[in-house]
């Protein structure tokens, strides 16, 4: 199997790097969700706009907005 977001080989979805992004966005989406008020789809558009987001997120910020939306 390869990682959904940059191809490279993994044993689940994701690859170690992206698995680790997907985590951390996740994760961070509760605190964000609590402050703002911002739903899912507009979190990962806001991450994805912010210069300030590591490229690994931003790759699966991307990759999330695609396959959810």
């Amino acid at each position: 199997m390869n990682c959904r977001v940059c191809g490279a080989p993994s044993r689940e979805g994701m690859c170690k790097k992206h698995a680790k992004a997907e985590r951390k966005l996740r994760d961070h989406f509760r605190v964000w969700a609590e402050r703002t008020g911002l739903e899912w789809m507009d979190y990962l558009e806001a991450i994805i706009e912010n210069d300030r987001t590591g490229r690994l997120v931003k790759e699966v910020a991307t990759y999330l907005r695609s396959a959810e939306g």
